[in-house]
């Protein structure tokens, strides 16, 4: 389990820690947000030659990054309640809620490569207390005075394993849902090709499915011309690998373009004739496949 030390008067006896596959998310993409349960063991602050100072937790705030990237990701949620800290061995655990968008979860996705490594940037608010005796007429009664403030920093390191990321966290979210493959992205060779696909995967996430068909048809036929170009239109290549590849695709992103057409046809019922996000989630799939095996054969041909 990640930990990291929490220094409060130069006494470092206290410890954060993250279990990563205790992480998760809520919200969908109405309200998406990422909940990260923090355990913090705590003890009195100890100081030298002096008897234990005890304190109380005011406030946690905390930062969200990605590890080796100034890219903040967000800033924690206010939900936090005092806790006192009198007796060794206190154990406390908070669920810290990050705000999240899809926009800022794709950003993640860009950087993210297999395991996703993360940085929480801790800043507390600590109020040190003594107990007083407060004399009364009848009897003697014990309150609590604060007698300083302290605001300590921590920096916790974590990486959140790829299957726990993509098969728990993502989904919760409302994002893309994705098999668990691992398929080289290329060398994106292909720049505006490349670019449709970012243009499709944004309509994804707003679901307007016909800009999907749109920009991953346009990708197919500028990924079709870049193949012929190299090869030749009467090459093996281009004819048999690619050409048996691309028919099946671009019989498959022509479908939204064709739809009003379809339902004109006595065959269906116009009811029925439609494209819907599954449509549009298994084209982006195969959208990446063929832009792959597009730049895999132009390399073998250098």
């Amino acid at each position: 389990m990640p930990e990291t030390s929490l220094t409060i008067r130069s006494y470092s006896g206290n410890k954060i820690r993250v279990e990563s596959t205790e992480i998760k998310a809520e919200g969908g993409p109405e309200y998406p947000r990422l909940v990260i349960p923090i355990r913090l063991d705590l003890n009195p602050v100890k100081g030298y030659q002096e008897a234990e100072q005890r304190f109380v937790i005011l406030d946690v705030q905390c930062s969200l990054f990605l590890q080796n990237h100034p890219f903040k990701i967000a800033d924690t949620i206010a939900s936090l309640y005092p806790c006192k800290v009198s007796n060794p061995n206190t154990s406390i655990t908070y669920a810290i809620e990050f705000p999240m968008d899809l926009y800022r979860i794709g950003k993640l996705e860009e950087k993210r490569r297999g395991d996703i490594k993360l940085r929480l940037d801790f800043r507390f608010l600590i109020g040190l207390y003594k107990s007083l005796i407060i004399p009364g007429e009848e009897k003697q009664d014990i309150k609590d005075f604060l007698m300083d403030f302290e605001s300590p920093s921590a920096q916790l390191y974590l990486e959140v394993p790829q299957s726990h990321w993509v098969e728990k966290i993502l989904p919760s979210l409302g994002y893309l849902e994705y098999f668990l493959v691992e398929m080289p992205k290329g060398k994106k060779v292909i720049r505006e090709a490349w670019n449709y696909l970012e243009k499709a995967e944004s309509a994804f996430t707003r679901w307007e499915t016909k800009a999907v068909f749109v920009n991953c048809r346009e990708m197919g036929v500028l990924l079709d011309k870049t193949i012929k170009d190299k090869f030749g239109e009467a090459n093996f290549a281009y004819v048999e690998r690619w050409g048996r590849a691309y028919k099946q695709f671009s019989y498959f992103a022509s479908l939204d373009l064709h739809i009003e057409d379809i339902k004109m046809s006595p065959k269906y019922s116009p009811e029925d004739v439609k494209v819907n996000k599954p449509d549009a989630e298994h084209l982006l799939i195969v959208t990446k496949s063929l832009i792959k095996y597009a730049e895999e054969l132009l390399q073998e041909a250098e």
